[in-house]
């Protein structure tokens, strides 16, 4: 199914503005909630909100890129969509203590500067076959750059040009999928840190969920993908079923 404009519109605002509301609620609970309970906190917002964005602004965009949200675009987003569900309020009475207007929160990812985004690598395993049958076909590596700290269990989706005509069937929750783009989740953060002789240059790792395509050929369209939009490489030292 391919949403109408219309209906991916609405399905990219509520995304933005649910979101919004989750992000609200961190914020709002790391205030209220003892300092051990932060850590698990934030990964179950963070997971809750990429999966927010997987099912509504990422598929709306994905059937229609021009919907695509910039910073400035997402702030008046949430904005209106508050202003909308707020709708008209009773006149204010005297007696009663006010309380103070709500907040409209964006979420962090969309309010750190371009210019302090920061490189990591990305480690993603190609498998096919399901269970005790499940192989790997081959690992591809490459470097992205992220607005904020990422997290373990957020979403990472890798973007065709408007140009891009290929297709590749991937298996989700729902069963196979045909899909213009590459999404999948963080598994795993790793730090290294280089030897002080060449700087102490600290790398971040992102080890993220296999994805599981239909067949080897589509692996191999994955992987081209990969390689002709974002850079990425195949494992030349690791396994390699795509001949």
């Amino acid at each position: 199914m391919t949403l109408t404009l219309g209906a991916a519109r609405a399905l990219r605002n509520g995304g933005i503005d649910a979101v919004a509301a989750l992000d609200s609620a961190l914020h709002q609970a790391l205030l209220l909630a003892p300092g051990v309970e932060h850590e698990d906190i934030r990964q179950m917002l963070d997971r809750a909100m990429s999966a927010v964005l997987v099912e509504t602004v990422e598929r709306a965009v994905h059937d229609h890129p021009e919907l695509r949200p910039d910073e400035a675009t997402w702030i008046a987003i949430a904005k209106q969509e508050a202003i909308r569900r707020a709708g008209p309020r009773p006149a204010a009475d005297p007696t009663s203590v006010s309380t103070p207007a709500p907040q409209v929160l964006t979420p962090v990812a969309q309010t750190v500067p371009v210019e302090e985004e920061r490189l990591y690598d990305v480690w993603i395993d190609l498998v096919f076959g399901r269970g005790k049958e499940r192989e790997t076909l081959c690992a591809v590596f490459g470097h992205c750059r992220l607005p904020k700290a990422p997290a373990i269990g957020e979403s990472l989706t890798f973007w065709p040009p408007r140009t891009e005509a290929t297709t590749f069937e991937v298996v989700a929750m729902g069963g196979v999928q045909a899909r213009h783009d590459v999404s999948t989740l963080i598994d795993d953060i790793g730090h290294a840190i280089g030897p002080a002789s060449e700087g102490g240059k600290a790398i971040v790792t992102l080890r993220c969920a296999p994805i599981e395509v239909a067949s080897v050929e589509d692996g191999r369209r994955v992987a081209s993908f990969m390689k002709r939009h974002h850079g990425f490489e195949m494992d030349s030292y690791g396994v390699n079923r795509l001949g």
